[in-house]
């Protein structure tokens, strides 16, 4: 997925917040949205990164297996899981 279709598909969503009473959301996505457009003016660097999808974890040494940060919170926590380490989080 490129940078821009994200934040266009994200500018779509909102809608869908409000429909659904998510508040808190729908009221900060435009304030998001216009923080990620903003970039491109203003830290072009970041807006580069961000085009070129380096914008992910390394979740090894090797390069190839970069997730995004919410895969690989899943991941953490299921190791966790597996290990009795911590109750009640899903």
């Amino acid at each position: 997925m490129d940078w821009e279709s994200y934040l266009a598909a994200l500018e779509c969503l909102i809608k869908y917040l409000f429909a659904h009473n998510l508040l808190n959301y729908a009221q900060l996505m435009p304030v998001h949205l216009a923080q990620m457009n903003a970039l491109k003016y203003e830290d072009l660097m970041t807006w580069q990164a961000l085009k070129s999808r380096d914008f992910v974890i390394a979740k090894s040494e090797i390069s190839f297996p970069r997730l995004f940060r919410d895969h690989t919170l899943e991941q953490e926590i299921k190791v966790l899981k597996h290990h009795s380490f911590v109750v009640g989080l899903s």
